[in-house]
């Protein structure tokens, strides 16, 4: 097995709604993916902000490289184009 960490920063009044994307949009796609185990999101709340920790768990190199491409290593250029694009427009 294999986790994939993505993290970002957002606002107190944000973080809510990224959780609620994330539950209901992002993952029903991934659970779609062959080779994808699982996900949890982790928050944790810092002066003026909120830290956003997504783990993502995979059953291989080649479940990741199907989901990630060529960017297996950089999570924040893949981890979900769709929530990036719709937190980025709620800011």
């Amino acid at each position: 097995m294999l986790a994939r960490f993505w993290s970002a920063n957002t606002t107190p009044a944000l973080a809510e709604s990224y959780r609620q994307h994330f539950e209901q949009a992002v993952q029903p796609q991934l659970r779609k993916l062959d080779g994808f185990l699982g996900a949890t999101l982790f928050t944790r709340p810092l002066p003026g902000a909120v830290e956003i920790l997504v783990i993502t768990y995979w059953q291989s190199f080649a479940a990741v490289d199907a989901f990630a491409g060529r960017f297996r290593f950089d999570a924040n250029l893949v981890v979900t184009g769709i929530a990036i694009e719709k937190m980025s427009a709620l800011s």
